[in-house]
């Protein structure tokens, strides 16, 4: 069997914890670990570190995590055949599925044997409460008393915004390191946050489970005055630096986009109906 690659002492801690859970008694288990801290390479040696016997199945939300879940998961489990279950890709009889959530209802659902998977893995799993999440845990019995199968939650956000909790999902935060460790321990830059200020009137914009409603703050947020206040920040403060810009919606996205082309830094927008190609090409 080919060696396991070399861990960080955190994330072979959460491993560790993980298997600790689970040997006493715990199976729906959360991992919260900040954005850049390697949670794909912590959950990439699971099907090796658990040696639990049959298929492993990898839940995501986005293309771009299922593509980097299927690098880490192979390099992790040389021994195994991964593949990804999304749009035109079919994962077939691999021994680890790594599928698009979206992707991954009724017939395809149906066509996965519970019996045949020793446990299940959900990235970004602050969206596991989510009905579509919802229907394939039934499918694999997941939340059922005595299930066998283990389901493993990965995320850097177990607080979410709307204040809904998970632990109508998981049982127990198995392992969790925070922002501010994880920079002093050195894993992670310095966060150095500088905040623009606008007279964009939010007065009228209101809330929906405690976020803004999109189309109303896209409405007072895209305008041309602050999209030009946002290219002059950037070029005062990062100017020649990759940056990467959060949008209210898709129109706010493409005319923000079109602004900072517009003064000579070239740019692009990508969001949910770009086309495959050209969203790779793009990033």
């Amino acid at each position: 069997m080919t060696p396991a690659p070399t861990l960080r002492p955190y994330q072979a801690a959460a491993l560790e914890a993980i298997k600790d859970h689970l040997a006493h008694g715990k199976r729906r288990l959360l991992v919260a670990l900040p954005t850049g801290t390697g949670k794909t390479v912590v959950f990439a040696q699971l099907p090796r570190a658990l040696g639990l016997r049959g298929r492993w199945l990898v839940l995501a939300h986005r293309e771009e995590l299922l593509d980097q879940a299927l690098a880490k998961l192979q390099a992790a489990n040389p021994d195994l055949t991964c593949a990804v279950e999304q749009a035109d890709r079919r994962a077939g009889a691999a021994d680890v599925v790594i599928a698009s959530v979206p992707s991954l209802q009724r017939a395809r659902l149906a066509a996965l044997d519970p019996a045949d998977f020793a446990g299940v893995i959900v990235d970004e799993a602050h969206h596991a409460i989510a009905e579509s999440y919802g229907r394939i845990f039934d499918h694999f019995e997941l939340l059922e008393e005595g299930c066998p199968r283990p389901l493993l939650g990965f995320t850097a956000t177990p607080t979410r915004g709307d204040k809904v909790g998970l632990a109508s999902v998981f049982e127990a935060i198995a392992f969790e390191a925070g922002l501010r460790e994880m920079i002093e321990a050195g894993y992670l830059a310095p966060i150095a946050g500088l905040r623009v200020g606008t007279d964009t009137d939010l007065s009228d914009v209101h809330l929906r489970a405690g976020e803004f409603i999109a189309a109303e703050l896209a409405q007072a947020v895209d305008t041309d005055a602050r999209n030009a206040l946002i290219v002059r920040a950037y070029r005062e403060h990062a100017d020649g630096r990759r940056a990467l810009a959060f949008c209210a919606g898709v129109s706010h996205a493409e005319r923000l986009a079109a602004t900072f082309s517009a003064a000579g830094v070239p740019s692009a927008c990508v969001h949910g109906e770009t086309p495959r190609d050209e969203r790779r090409g793009t990033l």
